[in-house]
């Protein structure tokens, strides 16, 4: 006859998931065992682990919230979360990467181009953050004050009344410019061993690169 309260209490990084033994069921706090007869009560607690992992030829760190991923590669981390926790990874690249994005068990719902990731913490999860080197196009124009240049991939251009510019791009983009000679001027070439002729000059950004376009 005797009523006994049990009161479930989860321990740091574990979430209560439930009551089983047929006595009492469902994720709240406390079970009331009425003791008519003997009584068996299973209290079940859970906690998930959140594996993340480097890619590529690039070099950067990943940082959580809540806290507990703390990394920067090549070494990968861990840490352990509440069931179905929301926990947010940061990727933040080092000087002369780019992040190119996440892939892994959990990470089919983000987005490649934000540096941000939220995984739900339903199951262990494993994600991997990829980097990848990057390297400056630069462009020095001579002559042609009113000519300019511009790339199909990236804000790099070199307009009006412009001696230079340039851009950092991620390693094996192609960038393809084009020359434009403003009214009274000729486009007669490019030079500095990337590109030849008077065309488009297509760029392959395995290494840092210069071009050099001219206008008479």
């Amino acid at each position: 006859g005797t009523s006994v309260v049990l009161t479930a209490t989860p321990d740091s990084g574990e979430t209560f998931t439930g009551w089983g033994g047929g006595v009492c069921s469902g994720t709240s706090s406390t079970c009331t065992v009425t003791m008519s007869q003997a009584r068996y009560v299973t209290a079940t607690f859970s906690s998930r682990t959140l594996t993340t992992n480097f890619a590529g030829a690039g070099s950067g760190s990943l940082s959580s919230s809540p806290d507990g991923i703390a990394c920067s590669s090549p070494s990968s981390c861990s840490a352990t979360y509440q069931n179905n926790q929301l926990v947010t990874l940061t990727a933040v690249a080092a000087a002369g990467s780019q992040f190119s994005g996440w892939s892994g068990v959990g990470s089919e719902a983000c987005d490649d181009s934000a540096v941000t990731c939220d995984v739900t913490m339903s199951a262990d999860r494993t994600i991997t953050a990829t980097f990848v080197l990057t390297y400056e196009l630069s462009i020095t124009k001579v002559g042609g004050s009113t000519s300019t240049v511009s790339a199909d991939s990236g804000p790099l251009s070199c307009a009006s009344g412009c001696a230079a510019g340039s851009q950092t791009y991620a390693s094996g983009t192609v960038v393809v410019l084009t020359a434009t000679p403003g009214s009274g001027y000729r486009f007669t070439g490019w030079s500095g061993g990337v590109c030849s002729g008077t065309g488009t000059c297509s760029v392959t950004m395995n290494a840092a690169k210069s071009v050099t376009p001219t206008f008479v």
